[in-house]
């Protein structure tokens, strides 16, 4: 959602003329931070689930 209003807000402001630049900014830490988040929730995710696979290799 971020990056959607981030590329709305460049186009609208380019084709208005107005002075959009620190709400630019902004977005992009914004996106950013929102994708580094999203990576974390994603690792421990991935952590928590491969505790719970069966990789002893005692299958046969």
């Amino acid at each position: 959602m971020a990056l959607c209003m981030l590329i709305v807000l460049s186009f609208g402001g380019a084709f208005l003329g107005l002075a959009v630049a620190w709400v630019l900014a902004g977005l992009l830490i914004g996106a950013m931070l929102l994708l580094a988040s999203a990576l974390g929730f994603f690792l421990a995710e991935v952590r928590v689930a491969s505790h719970h696979l069966p990789l002893t290799g005692d299958e046969g």
